[in-house]
């Protein structure tokens, strides 16, 4: 849409666009925030003799060492206060310890991170390849992100669909295959351009950075296709990411502590981005043989970051098990076979099956 303007109006064009979606979507914004909610107010109630007994006027007032009277009393010393603070701060040290050990944190991050760093090589890469190799256009390159983004924003709404229905080895395996599968399509995505072609692959580009081919041997239908089918690994990657600290900080019961796990994903999620923005900028910019050896070693990478994710999630299931209680299935299995009910969600049902076949 944004090409077509520009290749049709000019730049001024773009900007004045852009200019007016950006007021329209603060107008939506301010729409979204009157409609939010609002907090039930908290009206002051004076308390009835009944349900309240003032504090008797010959009530004795502590006042602690460095403690002005118009303070409230405080309900320990403040050599016991400051102990309190202390033995908090060590809990919550302790507790981000223990959150920054987890497995199960770290498993999205090793999809989400590597994956962020592939898709941003290649979104600052494509342009330049589209133009010095392919002579593609303004209208033209964005074709190629189009077609990458309606490719990933289907195949999330599948992927939604179908999470639920897999159990946790089946999710290990899709995301460990989505994330080669990744790796393998950045690899050979910057040679798609060149199938059905008669020029060499790589020893014309030594001498030459630009070797003439000729453009109507270039195979255009296989190098969309490609576009394709990297969308839809990317989504296959970044979509289960998001289900997996979602399982994660589900988990937690501190508030801060989730806070921290989500910053931490979020951040590293960044990380990961910036990291291939600038690996990027590596290779020169008519240079296809850089830019094809950059996006070969950032697959290889994410395929070795794929394998470490399913040794990582193997570990993530024996800590659940190990925090959740190992045990229970084998309960289950036992109370089942000596005539007991189903264990209740609400409490241990050790309830005998009075119901059952012996009863009789």
């Amino acid at each position: 849409f944004g090409a077509s303007i520009f290749i049709r109006f000019g730049q001024r064009a773009v900007f004045l666009t852009l200019a007016g979606m950006s007021l329209i979507g603060q107008f939506m914004l301010v729409i979204v925030y009157t409609t939010l909610p609002k907090d039930v107010e908290q009206h002051d109630i004076t308390p009835t003799s009944e349900v309240f007994s003032p504090v008797p006027e010959t009530a004795v007032v502590t006042i602690w060492p460095g403690q002005s009277s118009s303070e409230t009393t405080p309900l320990l010393p403040p050599s016991q206060q400051k102990k309190q603070r202390v033995r908090a701060a060590r809990r919550r040290w302790g507790e981000l310890k223990k959150m920054l050990g987890t497995p199960m944190l770290w498993r999205s991050v090793l999809v989400v991170a590597p994956a962020a760093m592939v898709k941003a090589a290649l979104e600052n890469i494509l342009p330049l390849f589209a133009d010095h190799k392919l002579k593609y256009d303004e209208y033209e390159v964005g074709l190629c992100f189009t077609l990458m983004a309606v490719s990933f924003l289907t195949t999330s709404l599948i992927i939604g669909v179908v999470w639920d229905y897999l159990d946790d080895m089946g999710q290990n395996w899709f995301v460990t295959l989505s994330m080669v599968f990744l790796g393998c399509i950045s690899s050979i995505l910057l040679l798609a351009y060149m199938y059905g072609g008669d020029c060499n692959l790589l020893i014309d580009d030594l001498f030459d950075a630009t070797p003439d081919c000729a453009p109507y041997k270039h195979s255009v239908r296989f190098f969309y296709l490609c576009l394709v089918l990297f969308g839809i690994a990317s989504a296959g990657c970044f979509t289960p990411a998001g289900y997996l600290i979602a399982e994660y900080v589900d988990s937690l019961n501190n508030p801060a502590v989730k806070d921290a796990a989500n910053g931490i994903w979020n951040t590293l999620w960044e990380v990961g981005g910036c990291f291939g923005i600038a690996l990027s900028g590596i290779p020169q910019a008519r240079n296809w043989v850089q830019e094809q050896v950059l996006m070969t070693s950032i697959g290889m990478v994410i395929i070795i970051c794929a394998f470490t994710f399913f040794w990582v999630s193997i570990l993530a299931t024996d800590d659940e098990e190990a925090t959740l209680g190992c045990c229970m299935t084998d309960k289950k299995r036992a109370r089942e076979r000596n005539g007991s009910v189903p264990e209740s969600p609400m409490a241990g049902d050790l309830t005998p099956n009075l119901s059952g076949p012996d009863s009789d």
